[in-house]
């Protein structure tokens, strides 16, 4: 199957076009269709020229995360989470900009750190020069995976 970028292995450019794809109601109990079906909408978009491909919806839930997809050749197929986790990761340090003019001793607090998002976004953050690891709070319910950030 395909590989699932991490945040970081991802171009982040503007989205330009839109694809509406036909509503379809997947029938119960027949994941296996679900999934073709899910596969062939993958397969549309890369034909009207996508190169990077995010499961929205239950989409990412019913194929495993993507890996149940074969990307196309020459797309990367994403999770929603991880078109997410970028686009908030660009924005959040474009507003640090704007509002702190690249001041270094904020304290920085990420609710849902231990989530998929929080956590790409806490890693992220903390590989900023000017924000230490002391200086980011993070909040989750999993207290084992936040022990581990």
């Amino acid at each position: 199957m395909q590989k699932i970028y991490s945040a970081n292995e991802l171009p982040i450019r503007d989205i330009t076009s839109r694809l509406t794809l036909p509503n379809w109601n997947p029938p119960h109990g027949k994941k296996h269709k679900v999934i073709s079906k899910i596969q062939k909408a993958v397969q549309m978009a890369a034909d009207k020229g996508a190169e990077i491909i995010s499961l929205g919806g239950y989409t990412s839930i019913l194929t495993n995360n993507g890996l149940s997809i074969a990307a196309p050749h020459s797309c990367k197929v994403v999770t929603g989470n991880t078109l997410t986790a970028v686009v908030g990761y660009s924005n959040f340090l474009r507003k640090l900009n704007e509002l702190y003019e690249g001041r270094c001793d904020l304290k920085i607090g990420i609710v849902g750190a231990t989530g998929n998002i929080g956590n790409i976004l806490s890693q992220k953050i903390v590989d900023e020069e000017c924000i230490s690891q002391g200086s980011l709070i993070i909040v989750g319910r999993n207290e084992k995976r936040r022990i581990t950030l």
